[in-house]
This record gives structure tokens, C-alpha cells and sequence, in this order.
């Protein structure tokens, strides 16, 4: 729920969404030091977490994006706004909104 919007994953750093969700999980029943280990425990068992393991470290991953970014904007296509970020999506999804010719 806070890690995922809009049908993309929104944190490329663990630790980072792991301080979001901490702040959002913590109550009467569930502390701080129990959510951080339910996180760091569930998190790395995720498909999209493993993906970032795959691929090396996580550092040369977003590296790559970031390349990856620069090289089709430079494309400049029609209609299509400037790419800020990019989102791995974990399955069998095919993006056909914008044709590269």
C-alpha cells in the first residue's frame, strides 16, 4: 500500500521504504523494532526485491536506469512526456502506448 502506486513500485531502496512503512505499521500491537523485522525479513522474498539482487548490486541498477532514461528521451517522441523514472514491473507486462519507430 505504500510502497506501490499507480501499478508501479515507488521506493528503488530498501531501507527507504522500509522507514516509510515502519512509521505507517507501528501501533499498540505491532512496534517499531517488531515491523522492522517483519520488513526486513518479507521484503527481500519479494519479486521485485529479488530482481534488484539479480542484477547486481542495487547501486549499478539504478545506474542503468538512469541511462537507460537519458537514452529514450533522447529519442523525442512525439506526445510522449520527458521520462523521469522507471519502475521495474515483475511478470508479463507489455507497455504498447508509445511506438518506437
Amino acid at each position: 500500500m505504500w510502497c506501490y502506486t499507480n501499478g508501479t513500485c515507488t521506493y528503488s531502496d530498501m531501507d527507504e521504504l522500509i522507514e516509510v512503512c515502519v512509521r505507517n505499521m507501528v501501533n499498540e500491537e505491532f512496534t517499531e523494532e517488531q515491523a522492522r523485522a517483519y520488513l526486513r525479513e518479507t521484503l527481500p522474498k519479494l519479486d521485485y526485491w529479488k530482481m534488484y539482487e539479480e542484477l547486481g548490486d542495487g547501486r549499478k541498477f539504478d545506474e542503468f536506469k538512469h541511462e537507460l532514461i537519458e537514452e529514450i528521451n533522447a529519442f523525442h517522441i512525439e506526445g510522449m512526456p520527458k521520462l523521469e523514472s522507471l519502475n521495474a514491473l515483475v511478470g508479463q507486462y507489455v507497455n504498447l502506448e508509445y511506438r518506437l519507430e
